[in-house]
Formats: structure tokens, C-alpha cells, sequence
């Protein structure tokens, strides 16, 4: 018995269809970086429908994620990163919003020092209160009880 072949259907050659793979992660290693992310193998293969395997073992696509990671990474710094330090035109200015930022960190790191303690001083008191030996209200209720009876 012979293959079927569908009258209708064209015949792609493996160079058009692998042309086709290679623009389409190129397309979408565009768009992530326009969206301001450095692209990674995952959000790429996600994009263009593939395996991420498909893009580690196809040197072509490889180095065209690699060479767009590389180029986000030299335009924006840090994935997402859009802080006033990206816009800073004047080093000055950057100092000051980096000491602001730093100040505001530093003033919330010491709320959430403050509320650990204070959980920390609750978990200690819940511990002690569970430590206490229970027989103790038992023997008081049973004493109540037999003075009455």
C-alpha cells in the first residue's frame, strides 16, 4: 500500500518551513523586547508555538534569541527595568531618586522588621500559654464539684 497524499495540499520544503520557524521567533523575540522584557528561551517557544528543546537545538533559532536577549539586555538593563534610573539624563538627578528609593526601601524594611518582632513576641507568649500544665483547671473543677456534693 502506497503513502495517501491530499490533492489539495502544498508541498512545503523543509528550507520555506524552517524560513517560516526562523521569522516567527524572530518576530516574537521583537515583541517581547518592544514590551520591554529581556526574551527568554520559555516566553519565546510559548509565543511561537514550539518547544523550547526546538530552539536549543536549532543553531539558527538559538542564536537569534540569544542575539535578542543581548540586544534588550544592552537597551534596558534589567528585565521590566523602567525606574528612573532608565530616563536619568542627569547624574545628579539619578543620585537623588536612587536615595530616595533606597530611603523609602530602608523605611519599609523597618515596618516589616517591627511586625516580625512583634509576631515573634506573640508566638512566644502562644507557646508559653501552651506549655502550662492543663491538669490544673481539671483538679480545680473536680475540688468545686465534690464541695457541693
Amino acid at each position: 500500500m502506497g503513502a495517501r497524499t491530499n490533492k489539495g495540499a502544498v508541498e512545503v520544503t523543509p528550507g520555506a518551513r524552517g524560513s517560516s520557524l526562523k521569522a516567527r521567533v524572530q518576530a516574537a523575540v521583537n515583541d517581547l523586547a518592544a514590551e520591554g522584557k529581556i526574551p527568554s528561551f520559555y516566553q519565546v517557544a510559548q509565543r511561537v508555538g514550539v518547544a523550547r528543546s526546538t530552539l536549543y537545538r536549532r543553531a539558527d533559532l538559538k542564536a537569534v534569541v540569544v542575539q535578542g536577549r543581548r540586544a534588550a539586555a544592552d537597551a534596558g538593563g534589567a528585565a521590566g527595568r523602567a525606574g528612573p534610573a532608565a530616563s536619568c539624563s542627569d547624574v545628579g538627578a539619578c543620585a537623588a531618586d536612587d536615595r530616595a528609593e533606597r530611603a523609602a526601601l530602608e523605611a519599609a524594611l523597618e515596618t516589616l522588621r517591627k511586625e516580625r518582632d512583634a509576631l515573634a513576641r506573640r508566638l512566644a507568649l502562644r507557646q508559653r500559654l501552651d506549655d502550662r500544665p492543663r491538669f490544673v483547671y481539671a483538679v480545680c473543677h473536680l475540688g468545686d464539684t465534690a464541695s457541693i456534693g
